[in-house]
């Protein structure tokens, strides 16, 4: 389970984004076809968290992976509750995120450091020169009180995606589940959503 805190969300929603055949191989479920959803509240709905929740199964035909919205103030018996929302179910939409997305993330160990290399593309990466110097801002922990060392890291123009590459290297201080994100901005801006991964040393 993963949790993301958020002041008043924008939108949230679980998105399909590998719609390769080859990957799957799957002539019964056809996750390569399988729409994504998106929630966008229509007014402000205050201060909570989305939780992820990735269930371990066996069995690809158990649908494994949920995300919802719990505010931060419980919601009490016979207390109305209003969350007024519109929820878009779509295929390949290029308008989201609007900024850079995350086309890959490869990750290998070395010593007691682990490298992790993320592959960001879109319109605004793609037009960027080669020379642009962006900025990779890492999080490690994201205040679960788990903790590592950013040992390393650099961003670079991909030549062959068009976009842009994050590399950094991380060394956990301790063998519990680490929580990493990553975005890369220009000056003041982010360019591209936040990648988000738990690491399991």
């Amino acid at each position: 389970m993963s949790s993301f805190d958020l002041p008043d969300p924008k939108g949230f929603g679980l998105v399909q984004r590998d719609r390769d055949f080859d990957h799957y191989q799957d002539l019964e479920a056809r996750p390569d076809l399988r729409p994504s959803a998106w929630v966008e509240p229509a007014a402000a709905w205050g201060r909570g968290r989305i939780e992820l929740v990735e269930i371990p199964t066996d069995e690809d035909i158990n649908d494994n992976i949920v995300a919802y919205w719990i505010p931060e103030q419980p919601l009490g018996p016979g207390a109305p509750a209003t969350f007024d929302y519109t929820l878009r179910w779509y295929s390949d939409d290029s308008q989201r995120p609007p900024g850079g997305r995350v086309l890959a993330t490869r990750i290998d160990r070395r010593d007691d450091t682990y490298r992790c290399v993320v592959d960001f593309v879109g319109k605004e990466l793609e037009a960027l020169p080669p020379e642009t110097v962006l900025q990779g801002v890492v999080t490690i922990g994201a205040g679960t009180g788990q903790e590592g060392e950013l040992v390393e890291q650099r961003v670079e123009k991909n030549p062959v995606t068009g976009g842009f590459r994050l590399v950094f290297r991380v060394r956990p201080s301790r063998r519990d589940p680490l929580p990493l994100r990553a975005f890369l901005q220009q000056g003041a801006g982010a360019l591209t959503e936040t990648w988000s991964y738990l690491l399991a040393p």
